[in-house]
This record gives structure tokens, C-alpha cells and sequence, in this order.
């Protein structure tokens, strides 16, 4: 039987994205997720991946080639990293939606003001 893998893509030239993979890769249950710099040439085999999207926000290729952005991305994980899932249940409620987009708008703000300092986000 064939696993399905789940595809994180990735600027392995953005210092800030590099330590959220390298944060990702060391969660047990993300061994189902492959990890593909924006830059590698493997990226042509993906036409449904946009690398100027992808510079702006995280995205992801789910198991059924369903492609995730930006908050998306961190629900998914959220929901299917067994040391993370059992923080899942706060999206089924409208006050841990909120606070779920609190968080992601913070740490978008976070990194658009990194984003000013790295070269290769400029």
C-alpha cells in the first residue's frame, strides 16, 4: 500500500523559513510530509505551485493534491501532526478560530518585518 505524501514548499534561501522547516522536520508524525525548496528543480514537477505565491506564504500540496496556503497550511498541520492534533479541537469552536487567525496574523506580521532584512524575500 502506497503512503501518501503531503509536500511543503519552502525558501531554503529565507533564514526564517529554513528554521520553521528544520522547527517542522523534528515533530514527531512529519515524516509524511516531503519538504521541496522553492528553488530546487524538483519544483517543475509541481505546475500547480506558483513560486511567487509561494515567496509571499507558505503553501502545501495535501494527500489529494488539494494546495493549501498561508493560515490553510497551519490548520493542516495543526490537525494532522499527532504532537500538534491534540491542539485540533480548538478549531472546531469559534473562539479557537479566532484565535487560531490571531496567531497567524501575528506571525505574518513577524515575518513580514523579517522578510525587509532577508535577501532573498526582498
Amino acid at each position: 500500500m502506497d503512503v501518501k505524501t503531503a509536500t511543503l514548499f519552502f525558501d531554503n534561501e529565507c533564514p526564517l523559513c529554513l528554521r520553521f522547516k528544520q522547527a517542522l522536520e523534528r515533530l514527531p508524525g512529519t515524516e509524511h510530509i516531503q519538504m521541496i525548496s522553492i528553488h530546487s528543480e524538483e519544483l517543475k514537477n509541481f505546475p500547480m505551485i506558483d513560486i511567487e505565491e509561494c515567496k509571499k506564504q507558505v503553501h502545501l500540496l495535501t494527500e489529494d493534491n488539494d494546495v493549501l496556503v498561508g493560515q490553510d497550511v497551519a490548520e493542516y498541520l495543526i490537525q494532522y501532526i499527532p504532537g500538534v492534533s491534540k491542539f485540533a479541537w480548538l478549531l472546531d469552536t469559534e473562539v479557537g478560530k479566532r484565535a487560531m487567525t490571531k496567531i497567524y496574523r501575528l506571525s505574518e506580521k513577524y515575518r513580514k518585518a523579517v522578510m525587509k532584512t532577508c535577501p532573498s524575500c526582498r
